[in-house]
């Protein structure tokens, strides 16, 4: 943590700077988007590889709207997974090893 301290908050401070964001704003919301950023792209790659896995074999219009559900539920799955393993499971595991 003491590593990507530096960098990390230079780096918001010159967006508070260029795009006049407030810095409690700023530490809010890019904090944030960093903090879950791993889940926002596993989900999108996982999405977006299921859709191109599945392109050409439709034989029905029925065939392509169930397998866009199930494109869709796959990126809602990986969200809503990784972050309850995130809140569960790891303060969990560090709660044992303290």
């Amino acid at each position: 943590a003491a590593t990507a301290d530096g960098p990390l908050a230079q780096s918001l401070e010159t967006l508070c700077q260029r795009w006049r964001v407030p810095e409690d704003v700023a530490g809010a919301s890019f904090m944030a988007f960093g903090g879950s950023a791993p889940e926002i792209i596993v989900a999108a790659v996982s999405t977006m590889k299921a859709s191109v896995a599945m392109q050409g074999h439709h034989r029905t219009a029925l065939d392509a709207e169930a397998h866009s559900a199930y494109a869709t539920s796959l990126g809602i799955s990986s969200v809503v997974g990784s972050g309850m393993l995130a809140f569960t499971l790891i303060p969990g595991l560090c709660a044992l090893v303290v």
